[in-house]
C-alpha cells in the first residue's frame, strides 16, 4: 500500500469501455473536489496490489486483495433506468446484478453521480421527446429523480455518506472527510422600484387604478413615494445587504424592460451607486435577463453594463426565471468570462435538481470534456414556498428547518434564493419579512 495517506490509488483494467475523460472527472470530482484529496488512476495490473479502490465489472480481480475497496462498474451509461434497487437502505441504480464474488460497492456509484450530476438526462440531443414548460425550461416531472420520487433528497450524498463509511473501515489511516461549506443564502434583485421610474402614464393609470378599487393604503403609500415621503418599498437592497453574511451573493438584473424582465423605464443613478456599495458588503453577481437567455448579445451587453458599474470583472450569474437549459445556457455563460453560475433549480418544485447539494464543474456531455465553470446548485426559494406549494410563514419555516438538518446531516450546504421585493410589506408579503 502506498505510503502517501493523501493520495487515494484507484485501479481501472485497461478494457473499461468509458471514455478516460469521463472517468477523469468523476474521479477528480469526487475525490479531489469534495474531499480535497490527491487520485492516481492506473491501469498496470502489476500494481493493483497499492490500489485503494479496484473499479471494475469482475470482483474477481480482487482475489487475494481484500484489503483494496472493491466497486462494481457497470459500463453502460446510456442504459435506460427502468427500476431502482438497493444498498444500504437508500434508492441506487447501475446495479450488478451478476451472481459470484460480491462487491463492497454492489453498484457504479461512480457512473450513477455521473449520471445525475452531469444532467445528461436534460440534453434534447441525447434524450428523445423531452417536454418543456412555456418558458423554454425542462419540465422536471420527466426527471429520474422526480418519477421514482427522490427529487427531495440529495441522494448522490446520500450515497457518499455511506460510501464514507465503507471506505474509512477499510483505511482508517486515511479517512475520507468532506470539505465543508457554510449554508449560503442568495438574493435576486429582479425589480429595484416598485413605483418610481415607471413612466408617467403607467403612474397615473396605477394611481387611478388604486382610487377605483378603493385601494386607499396602497394609493397613500404611491403617493408618498412619489413625492419622496418615503423610500420606494423594493429599494432595500442596501439594508438586505447588511443583514446577510459575508459569504451571501445577490445577483443584479441589469437588462431593460419587458413583460418578464424589470418593470422600469428609465435607468437610475441611485441604483447604479448602490450596486457600488453592496459590492463591497457581500459578493455580487449578474442575473442576466429574461430575453438575454436567448441572446448572446444582450448577455454580453448586461455583463459589461454590471462591470462598467462596479469597475471589475464580473464571473457569477443566476439566469432569471431559472433559464438554465443543458448544455446552450452553460455554453453562453463560459463564453462571456463566466466561472460560477447559482441557477440550478427547478422553479415550481424545490428539491435537487442533481440529486446534490454540492458545487461541481460542469460537464460537457456533447462534446465529452469537462469544464471550468462551476454550477452551484439551488435547492429552494421563497416563490416556490408561497406560490406553488401554498406554505404559510410556519409552515415555510418548518420547510426550511428540516431542509437544513437534512443537509447538514448529509455534510452538504443549503442554498437558499429569496427576492428583494418579497422582503416587504406589500403584495401579501408581510408575514414573510423577518
Amino acid at each position: 500500500m502506498t505510503e502517501n495517506c493523501d493520495r487515494i490509488n484507484i485501479f481501472v483494467p485497461e478494457s473499461e469501455s468509458r471514455s478516460r475523460a469521463v472517468l477523469d472527472y468523476v474521479f477528480s470530482q469526487i475525490f479531489c473536489e469534495w474531499y480535497g484529496r490527491e487520485i492516481n488512476v492506473f491501469s498496470d495490473f502489476s500494481l493493483v496490489s497499492t490500489a485503494h479502490i479496484i473499479y471494475c465489472d469482475d470482483a474477481s480481480l480482487c482475489d487475494g486483495r481484500s484489503s483494496a475497496l472493491s466497486v462494481y462498474s457497470h459500463g453502460d451509461v446510456d442504459e435506460e433506468i427502468k427500476e431502482l434497487g438497493k444498498w444500504n437502505e437508500l434508492p441506487v441504480f447501475f446495479e450488478n446484478k451478476e451472481t459470484g464474488k460480491p462487491f463492497d460497492i454492489p453498484f457504479d456509484i461512480f457512473q450513477a453521480i455521473f449520471w445525475l450530476v452531469s444532467r445528461r438526462e436534460e440534453y434534447p440531443s441525447l434524450n428523445k421527446n423531452l417536454t418543456f414548460d412555456k418558458h423554454g425550461r425542462y419540465d422536471f416531472k420527466q426527471s429520474l429523480a422526480y418519477r421514482f420520487g427522490f427529487l427531495d433528497r440529495p441522494l448522490v450524498d446520500e450515497w457518499l455518506v455511506e460510501f464514507e463509511k465503507v471506505f474509512n473501515s477499510k483505511f482508517p489511516e486515511i479517512q475520507l472527510v468532506p470539505l465543508k461549506h457554510p449554508h449560503l443564502l442568495t438574493i435576486d434583485v429582479d425589480n429595484v422600484f416598485a413605483f418610481k421610474n415607471k413612466g408617467i402614464i403607467k403612474t397615473l393609470l396605477s394611481l387611478a387604478m388604486a382610487k377605483v378599487k378603493g385601494r386607499e393604503s396602497e394609493l397613500k403609500l404611491r403617493l408618498d413615494v412619489l413625492f419622496r415621503k418615503k423610500e420606494d418599498p423594493f429599494f432595500n437592497i442596501c439594508e438586505v445587504a447588511e443583514r446577510l453574511p459575508r459569504e451571501s451573493v445577490m445577483f443584479f438584473h441589469c437588462g431593460g424592460y419587458g413583460k418578464n424582465d424589470k418593470k422600469t423605464l428609465f435607468p437610475s443613478l441611485k441604483y447604479w451607486r448602490a450596486k457600488q456599495k453592496i459590492d463591497k458588503i457581500l459578493n455580487v453577481g449578474l442575473h442576466p435577463s429574461y430575453r438575454s437567455a436567448h441572446s448572446l448579445t444582450l448577455l454580453k451587453l448586461e455583463k459589461w453594463v454590471l462591470e462598467k458599474c462596479l469597475g471589475r470583472k464580473v464571473t457569477s450569474t443566476r439566469m432569471h426565471y431559472l433559464l438554465f437549459n443543458f448544455p446552450d445556457t452553460a455554453r453562453s455563460l463560459m463564453s462571456i468570462g463566466i466561472t460560477d453560475d447559482y441557477s440550478l433549480a427547478y422553479s415550481d418544485i424545490p428539491g435537487f435538481r442533481a440529486s446534490t447539494a454540492r458545487s461541481f464543474k460542469f460537464f460537457d456531455c456533447e462534446r465529452n470534456m469537462s469544464t471550468n465553470l462551476t454550477i452551484h446548485p439551488l435547492i429552494v426559494m421563497d416563490k416556490t414556498l408561497r406560490s406553488n406549494l401554498g406554505l404559510t410563514t410556519d409552515q415555510a419555516t418548518a420547510y426550511l428547518k428540516d431542509l437544513k438538518a437534512q443537509c447538514e446531516s448529509n455534510n452538504v450546504p443549503l442554498t437558499m434564493l429569496f427576492h428583494n421585493q418579497n422582503l416587504t410589506e406589500i403584495d401579501g408579503w408581510q408575514e414573510w419579512n423577518t
